[in-house]
């Protein structure tokens, strides 16, 4: 399980390796969803070391009180977001490029059976994001404030149950739509507007 300062440390230690202790929009390439910007986990940076110092990388900074789980970390527009426990509530949290948090905004409970933690990663979408907890609640948030777009629960809305570990699904846009999977036994697979959520 990733510890309290979720993933985004990985992402602070990479920054250091880039730009030193100067971090600026313009020197990250977008990864704004989970595998990155065309889905398969490569990333045009340019610039990378060769080879780590031998006394490992330096840290840029950690963030505290993001929560706890396995999601990742995705960037845009010189943000970063990830979701984590904090507490009872299933939390998803932006970040500045020097890890000074600028909103954060509860989607649900927290999802505490073993192992517990939130499993899924952000998705950006223009100024939108997009997060589903382990229970199947699926929001819209405005990706530069943390405001509530729309919000759903594609368990109840479309008669499915949750599975043994809990629900681990990064969202994925495609085109005006946002998909995602109930899982059934009525709906495997849906579509929903991605401005209102209503199933297209």
């Amino acid at each position: 399980m990733v510890g309290k300062n979720n993933l985004a440390v990985l992402l602070c230690v990479l920054a250091g390796l880039l730009c030193g202790d100067r971090l600026q929009a313009a020197d990250f390439p977008s990864w704004p969803q989970f595998h990155g910007p065309k889905g398969d986990n490569h990333s045009p940076a340019t610039g990378l070391l060769k080879q780590w110092p031998a006394d490992g990388p330096k840290l840029a900074w950690t963030a505290k009180g993001i929560g706890t789980g396995f999601s990742s970390v995705t960037l845009s527009g010189g943000m970063i977001y990830t979701a984590g426990n904090v507490g009872d509530d299933t939390v998803v949290t932006a970040l500045d490029l020097n890890g000074k948090q600028k909103w954060q905004t509860k989607d649900g409970k927290a999802w505490t059976a073993g192992p517990g933690g939130t499993r899924a990663t952000p998705t950006i979408d223009g100024d939108r994001l997009y997060f589903m907890n382990p229970y199947g609640d699926v929001v819209c948030l405005n990706a530069t404030t943390g405001e509530n777009v729309w919000d759903l629960n594609i368990l109840k809305e479309f008669e499915s149950k949750n599975i043994t570990w809990a629900l681990a699904e990064s969202l994925v846009i495609d085109g005006d739509h946002v998909v995602c999977l109930p899982g059934g036994p009525k709906v495997s697979m849906v579509a929903l507007d991605k401005k209102t959520g209503k199933t297209v």
